[in-house]
């Protein structure tokens, strides 16, 4: 499935690319800010599930926008650079252990991108469309562990030091997201703001928890050839 959006975004990108009247075609480069409002889901007990915080990170690259009256497709590649840091506490009864610990993630991808456009005013755009983040390099910091638990009656409590956790953390390598975006035009000058709505749990192997990546981008472009 993942593959085949993949394959689906590269199609419309490059059909694209080939197919358009030159005349009608603008092309250009920008750069970005982001903020990855991840989304946890467990079947387990969370005692702060809602714990994360997201990290200014940024993004850059390059597109080609189609230059009709109403409807357009933009097409893009970009590097993408997300991060976040989470505090995670889970309890699994079956083994007799807490997992605690503080993490920090960041994922580095190069984003594929198919949007539908719609000119809405003068100068101004909005479009939604199709994406694939492919991961190049992931990186976690940890700290943190397993304990063994208590129950005082109401809740679990904390107790001993059983050992280190979350040594290695493993992430699917294509992401198929919904990108949504809104933006303005003022001659050469592109100013955008678009949000990858997550749709796949990026965690690879089985865990405690999934993950669902939703970065906003705020971003600036420039209008290399602008006919």
């Amino acid at each position: 499935m993942k593959k085949l959006v993949l394959y689906t975004i590269l199609l419309c990108v490059l059909g694209f690319l080939s197919s358009i009247n030159a005349q009608k075609l603008d092309c250009g480069i920008f750069i970005g800010g982001n903020y990855n409002f991840l989304t946890q889901r467990s079947d387990y007990e969370i005692f702060n599930k809602n714990d994360v915080k997201p990290s200014f990170s940024f993004s850059l690259g390059g597109y080609a926008k189609s230059n009709y009256e109403k409807i357009n497709l933009l097409g893009s590649i970009e590097y993408s650079r997300i991060s976040n840091k989470c505090n995670q506490t889970f309890t699994d009864p079956s083994a007799n252990y807490i997992t605690d610990a503080e993490l920090g993630i960041t994922n580095h991808y190069i984003l594929i991108s198919a949007i539908s456009t719609l000119k809405i005013g003068k100068g101004i755009y909005i479009g939604a469309g199709l994406s694939c983040s492919i991961l190049i390099w992931s990186s976690l910091r940890v700290c943190g562990g397993l304990y063994k638990y208590k129950f005082d009656g109401n809740s679990f409590v904390k107790g001993d030091y059983i050992g280190a956790v979350f040594s290695n953390h493993n992430y699917k390598r294509v992401l198929p997201s919904i990108p949504v975006m809104v933006g303005y035009n003022i001659n050469r000058i592109n100013l955008f703001a678009r949000l990858n709505v997550g749709i796949v749990n990026r965690v690879k192997d089985e865990s405690f928890v999934k993950e669902f990546e939703t970065p906003l981008v705020l971003g600036i472009g420039y209008n290399m050839a602008k006919n």
